[in-house]
């Protein structure tokens, strides 16, 4: 009591309203049975506060500072970029006639910020086509700041000599080479990387740029699924839709509600969820409890999954990628879970979903 009476000093001293108070204290109370020691307390507050106030004022910082230290903490790059994207920050691709190795933060334009929550887009780096070498992406961001932009891929290969076939294919995949919008896919781009990425000869040496870019692709431009699974694959992330928004209308239809739509349903309620599965926790100290998180392109859901239930779906619970739960929905003062009674694998797609796994 004497530190609640201190506290509410304090806030009340700060400027901070009465409700806002009451709605702190809800949460502390909430928490307060698994505290850690005041020592520990202190510091994990501090960096807590910092990482929450970075994040709401410097949105595009935060994240660009987050995505250029992996690998770290609990979440994955993925879902480090659909929160960003659902707190209203722009995320841009990868692309060499912008990106650096690191990613990097561009400036909106005055209409355009009014549509986000950042005056600054962020823009994903080269570092993020799995496969490619720091010292090649240094040599793509060199050849353009000394001599301007790409032409072609056959022009980036002249120009940075060391890059390797493989790695033209790979840019070409995570779409670096979409510059010049709908008529160049990455179908084209796959296919103009595999020339220029051959040893012309002295016969062809000479032929203009012109030539082979005017030469139509015989390949079909990606699906929707295509190009989700290439950018898991080469990025481990997608800066566009979240998978299981392609598929909403269909999870409408069979009733499964969305992560957001959680927050509205009472406590009690029997619900049906399904996500991209993101981390599977299994604590010592839970009784063989599994706790997995599911994230659609609303946000994240939690499942606590009992140790029987478990047993019976052992494969669906610890290798399925995309996961659908169905159970009683847990909601009190805030904290929502869905206690499991079924759990299955949901064919939803091919991509690549990385969790981060029983750590």
């Amino acid at each position: 009591t004497r530190m609640r009476g201190r506290l509410i000093e304090v806030m009340t001293a700060n400027g901070i309203s009465p409700d806002v108070q009451v709605e702190i204290l809800r949460i502390l109370s909430t928490v307060r049975e698994f505290m850690f020691p005041s020592s520990h307390a202190h510091s994990f507050a501090s960096i807590a506060y910092s990482s929450a106030y970075t994040k709401f004022h410097y949105l595009a910082a935060y994240t660009g500072a987050l995505l250029n230290n992996q690998p770290m903490g609990f979440y994955s790059p993925s879902t480090i970029v659909n929160d960003a994207k659902r707190h209203g920050l722009k995320v841009l691709p990868i692309d060499v006639q912008h990106s650096e190795w690191n990613c990097t933060l561009e400036t909106l334009s005055q209409v355009e910020s009014r549509k986000y929550t950042d005056p600054f887009a962020l823009r994903i780096g080269l570092r993020y086509v799995k496969g490619l070498r720091q010292e090649t992406g240094n040599a793509i961001v060199e050849a353009r700041l000394s001599d301007g932009r790409f032409a072609s891929e056959y022009d980036l290969k002249r120009r940075v000599p060391a890059i390797r076939k493989a790695e033209l294919a790979l840019l070409a995949k995570a779409g670096a080479f979409n510059w010049t919008g709908k008529k160049h896919d990455r179908r084209t781009a796959l296919w103009r990387a595999e020339r220029a990425g051959q040893s012309a000869g002295p016969l062809f040496e000479n032929i203009p740029d012109e030539y082979e870019i005017s030469a139509s692709s015989p390949l079909l431009s990606m699906t929707i699924d295509e190009r989700l699974i290439a950018d898991f694959f080469i990025t481990g992330f997608t800066i566009g839709p979240h998978p299981m928004a392609y598929h909403r209308t269909e999870m409408n239809e069979s009733g499964v509600l969305s992560a957001a739509d959680l927050k509205a349903i009472p406590d009690g309620t029997f619900v049906r969820v399904a996500g991209a599965v993101i981390a599977r926790q299994r604590p010592g100290t839970a009784s063989g409890f599994i706790f997995v998180s599911n994230e659609d392109e609303t946000g994240i859901s939690n499942a606590i999954i009992h140790p029987k239930l478990y047993e019976q779906n052992r494969v669906a619970v610890t290798r399925g990628k995309f996961l659908v739960v169905e159970g009683v929905l847990q909601n009190q003062d805030g904290v929502i879970s869905v206690k499991a009674s079924a759990v299955r694998v949901l064919q939803l797609s091919e991509v690549d979903v990385r969790s981060h796994d029983f750590h």
